[in-house]
């Protein structure tokens, strides 16, 4: 009977409990729209009326948001207030964090008879956890212990939704914001392609990277020199950085900037990792006026040789900090802005050459017109002249202007052969004393006319060289010559030589015009002209300096340049592999050239009249008779009629082309065998084989100089007719 009873009494309370439980498994669709904050509230409602509770706080993890959110509930008329509640649970509050076991749900006894119950939203309490506290000393029973349980599951169902439906949205969002990151990037390619100048090039980056990525601070900046210091080329700040745009401040190489250079690869880091890194303020002498950063992304720029050329970094992120997402989308607008900076760098380099190019070729029409004009001029006085002594002027004239426009052509026509490839050493052993002696007695005139002190200084014993002679005149010549015109008259010049290791060094220095800093990189670059005076009254291309390094490199040496600055002089330094055998033999000295032993015929081919006339003149005045012949069959005939000792024929001629002319020259029967000297505007070695294969002694290249002409003459005629 007492049973039924109990029974009877229990009864409406666990009708009551299954209400509550069946309320509680209708809450979720009453929280649908609710967020997380809503949840726990609306919860704790429920359960601080349902089971009579004396106090209960529900603590919510802000995922994503590094926090956590609280609701505290106390009945109206209950035990505590809201202060003494707060401060009841605060140890288990405290518990909650990282070090707290909340997988097992607890039962701790609190003082004032009252009991705290710990209860986890989720399996690992991952998304929060709920106290409880009741006076009563049965609590929580069975059925309240099922109707927490219910109640945090429940929540926690509500709650992992909306958060998986929050990280769904979050997932889309990144994936939007990528696609258009990748739209851009794409954007940017051609953006970069249409930049053609360097500047354009740079500021496009920085501004396309902040654009990109999102963020308030773009710095390119490009690496000077060895020791990684920055140049900053590009800076690209949102109007939050305002007051530093006009602000351009370099790295010296010693901080973070030079850090991504050298390891080449990019850097990610946080604001707190930014501030604790030990090489963050490095940026240099200037940093109180750099931006203040807030977060740093940075990529390096990568050259096609895998060198570095600088670095593209990033800071303040207009929303949280830098993703990997983001450094990948910088590494590889910093690859393609690689490209783009070498591309322009190239077309600067070809742009510049071309108008070196236009500048030489303006020159080199200038050059041309003013000895043509003065022989021009000669020419006239000497046809209105009838007295022999007012004939001497325009003869020196003209011969002169012949000199120097002859000295213009070589140097062109060296320029080309050597920059192709196509010039040979004849090398032989050379003393350098001796040889500097004699190229200061061919500068003489030049410095006697400006008055300047030359003074020569060449190391005791002697300096041997296994070098070109004519190739090594022309390196020394060109380097004299080049002081003597850049010198103010009655300046100094200085020509010395010694011996330094396995190395012949000569050096040139004059107290002259002197050389701008930004000259001398290219200064010895074909089309490079350096103006280092006002006017233009010395003449000449600036090609010397181009086939001294030539020549130099050719000998297997090098030739560097040094000045201080413009009207401070110049030094130029040739270094050359000196001659390692110590018993080498003194070359024997040129004598003068001696004149031919015998007058002879002389048959000249040449298909222009004018050439023809004055290279015929030329011979006559030497003492050898000529004939001409003005084609191919023109001379096979002559050749005939006249027994040519010597044959001068061009290889460009009319009808039959010179090289079958020499074959045929060759094949005749029962004729002397002629000295065969072919004449062509190309002198390369393929050229010269081409001769040699027709049968031709001698290959010279137009215009040749008439002393040349005539050694090769007095050589046939000092040596025995050859018969067939």
């Amino acid at each position: 009977m007492a049973d039924a009873d109990l029974l009877r009494e229990e009864l409406p309370q666990y009708r009551r409990w299954l209400r509550d439980l069946a309320a509680l498994s209708a809450l979720p669709s009453v929280w649908v729209g609710y967020d997380g904050r809503r949840v726990i509230e609306s919860l704790a409602d429920v359960l601080l009326e349902m089971l009579s509770l004396d106090a209960l706080c529900a603590c919510l993890e802000t995922a994503g948001q590094g926090g956590t959110a609280e609701v505290l509930r106390v009945p109206a008329e209950g035990p505590l207030d809201a202060k003494e509640a707060r401060a009841l649970l605060a140890p288990w509050l405290a518990a909650s964090g990282p070090s707290g076991d909340l997988r097992a749900v607890t039962k701790v006894g609190g003082p004032q008879g009252l009991t705290v119950a710990r209860l986890p939203f989720g399996p690992a309490a991952e998304l929060g956890f709920l106290l409880v506290c009741c006076a009563r000393p049965d609590f929580p029973s069975e059925p309240e212990w099922l109707i927490l349980r219910v109640a945090t599951n429940q929540a926690a169902l509500v709650l992992q939704g909306e958060l998986r439906a929050k990280e769904r949205e979050a997932s889309a969002r990144r994936e939007q914001h990528r696609a258009e990151q990748l739209q851009r990037l794409a954007e940017a390619s051609l953006v970069l392609n249409s930049a053609f100048s360097l500047s354009a090039v740079l500021s496009a980056i920085a501004e396309l990277a902040r654009e990109i990525i999102g963020a308030h601070q773009a710095v390119l900046s490009l690496t000077q020199n060895h020791d990684w210091a920055q140049a900053i080329k590009a800076v690209s700040l949102s109007d939050k950085y305002a007051a530093w745009r006009s602000d351009n401040v370099p790295s010296d190489g010693s901080g973070i900037y030079a850090l991504v250079c050298q390891e080449s690869r990019p850097m990610r880091l946080s604001q707190a990792e930014l501030l604790v890194h030990p090489a963050w303020r490095g940026i240099g002498e200037e940093a109180g006026r750099h931006p203040p950063l807030a977060g740093r992304l940075a990529a390096p720029l990568v050259a096609r040789d895998r060198s570095n050329l600088g670095l593209i970094q990033l800071s303040d992120r207009y929303e949280g900090e830098f993703t990997p997402d983001d450094e990948h989308i910088l590494v590889q607008l910093a690859q393609m802005s690689s490209v783009a900076i070498e591309n322009a760098r190239l077309y600067e380099e070809l742009r510049n050459a071309d108008r070196h190019k236009d500048e030489f070729l303006a020159l080199l029409a200038q050059e041309l017109r003013i000895p043509v004009a003065t022989i021009s001029n000669a020419v006239l006085v000497a046809r209105t002249s009838e007295k022999e002594d007012r004939l001497a002027w325009p003869r020196d004239v003209i011969e002169r202007q012949t000199r120097h426009m002859s000295r213009l052509i070589d140097d062109l026509l060296d320029g080309s052969r050597i920059t192709l490839g196509k010039v040979q050493l004849q090398r032989e052993r050379v003393e350098l004393g001796p040889f500097l002696a004699h190229m200061v007695e061919t500068v003489k005139p030049l410095v006697d006319a400006r008055r300047h002190r030359l003074s020569v200084s060449v190391a005791a014993g002697p300096l041997w060289l296994l070098a070109d002679a004519t190739r090594l005149e022309q390196i020394v010549g060109n380097l004299l010559s080049n002081a003597v015109k850049h010198t103010r008259e009655g300046g100094e010049i200085s020509l010395a030589a010694e011996r330094q290791g396995k190395e012949i060094v000569i050096q040139v220095r004059d107290n002259g015009a002197g050389i701008a800093p930004e000259m001398l990189p290219n200064l010895f670059d074909l089309f490079t002209q350096a103006t280092r005076t006002l006017d233009r009254t010395e003449g000449g291309l600036s090609i010397g300096l181009t086939l001294v390094r030539k020549l130099a490199e050719l000998h297997g040496g090098s030739v560097s340049a040094a000045s201080d600055g413009l009207g401070r002089g110049s030094e130029f330094t040739v270094r050359l592999p000196a001659d390692g055998e110590a018993d080498a033999q003194h070359l024997p000295v040129p004598g003068p050239q001696v004149p031919a032993a015998r007058s002879l015929r002389v048959l000249v081919v040449e298909a222009n009249s004018d050439q023809a006339k004055a290279t015929a003149l030329s011979l006559q005045s030497a003492g050898h008779q000529v004939e001409i012949a003005r084609n191919g069959t023109e001379a096979l005939v002559v050749n005939r009629l006249f027994h040519p000792e010597a044959v001068l024929l061009d290889v460009g001629l009319p009808g039959i082309p010179g090289h079958q002319v020499a074959r045929q020259l060759r094949a005749m029967e029962g004729l002397e065998k002629p000295l065969i000297i072919m004449m062509s505007g190309h002198g390369q070695a393929e050229d010269v084989g081409r001769s040699r294969e027709a049968g031709a002694d001698h290959h010279v290249v137009k215009p040749m100089h008439p002393d040349e002409l005539l050694a090769l003459l007095a050589e046939r005629a000092s040596a025995p007719a050859q018969v067939p």
